[in-house]
């Protein structure tokens, strides 16, 4: 009677050893899911609001970066006063989804939104998504594109945007 005692003993063992592995398997595919979840939701507000500055930018593609910062009555695509503000990003209406739009600020202040260089972004992102403890942060670089060779079509130039979204995983 003592050996089937033993062996029943045993057999609870191994059967509470193998529903905590099942266990702990279920609840760590649960968490990787959900990680992965929110990767791709931080991944698709990247790439929604990436694009949604795209949208915006094309709005100055028409302007001229030579023009003097005189206001000659012509507008450009922001409520400035001036011809060097009406050109600039900074300080338009951010796009918005039912909510009231921020203000967008570039850290190239009133300079022409297509000016060369790397213009860094706010105003754009989620607050959940640029504060804590993702710290996203969203930038574009301007480049001149010179299309059919160097001296292009004419000499024309053509501003190439690429657009960047960068946070940390914790």
């Amino acid at each position: 009677m003592d050996k089937e005692r033993g062996s029943t003993f045993l057999e609870v063992t191994i059967a509470m050893m193998l529903v905590a592995v099942i266990t702990s398997s279920v609840f760590s595919v649960a968490i990787t899911a959900r990680q992965g979840s929110g990767r791709s939701m931080r991944r698709l507000v990247a790439n929604q609001v990436s694009r949604q500055l795209s949208e915006k930018l094309k709005g100055y593609v028409s302007g001229d970066t030579t023009q003097a910062p005189i206001d000659i009555g012509f507008r450009g695509p922001s409520s400035g006063t001036s011809a060097s503000t009406n050109w600039s990003i900074n300080g338009a209406k951010a796009p918005n989804d039912g909510y009231d739009a921020a203000t967008i600020t570039d850290s190239m202040g009133a300079a022409n939104a297509l000016a060369l260089g790397t213009h860094t972004i706010t105003g754009m992102l989620p607050i959940w998504f640029s504060g804590p403890p993702y710290n996203a942060t969203m930038r574009y670089v301007v480049t001149q594109m010179h299309p059919f060779g160097a001296g292009g079509l004419s000499g024309a130039q053509i501003p190439r945007v690429e657009v960047y979204v960068d946070w940390t995983e914790p």
